[in-house]
């Protein structure tokens, strides 16, 4: 365990994809994870954020990550989330996110220009107090 450039706590190990874990009140946690690791840390998560590649199948991502999901805990798979589709800048990808749109809600956004990142905060604020009214 070490410290990141922002002086927060990070945990760092090989493989996977990045996991930002937290809460608004500041205290947030950078961990790099894979496979069953990265499961058992997301299982003491709120909620789960699906950050998906608009440029590279985003419905056979989520597919994927939905079905490992329940094969790993099927109480894992029924937490809050958040559908997020990355690239909106990129030529063609606004049409796939219409597409997802008819099946699941969706957030879009551009990671590179910022574009929705203010709307993509709402979505998380709302699950973050849906979470502390059903808790309290």
């Amino acid at each position: 365990m070490g410290k990141n450039s922002y002086g927060q706590k990070v945990l760092a190990t090989h493989g996977g994809g990045f996991h930002r874990q937290g809460d608004f009140k500041g205290r947030f946690q950078l961990v790099n994870l894979s496979g069953i690791q990265f499961l058992k840390h997301a299982e003491r998560c709120r909620g789960l954020i699906f950050l998906l590649d608009g440029t590279n199948d985003p419905r056979g991502q989520y597919r994927s990550l939905s079905h490992e999901l329940a094969h790993y805990s099927e109480q894992l798979a029924q937490r809050p989330r958040c559908v997020v589709l990355n690239k909106t800048d990129v030529a063609g990808v606004h049409h796939v996110l219409a597409d997802l749109r008819k099946t699941m809600d969706v957030v879009g956004i551009s990671a590179k220009t910022g574009s929705n990142l203010g709307e993509l905060l709402k979505v998380i604020r709302r699950m973050y107090d849906e979470e502390d009214d059903a808790v309290d």
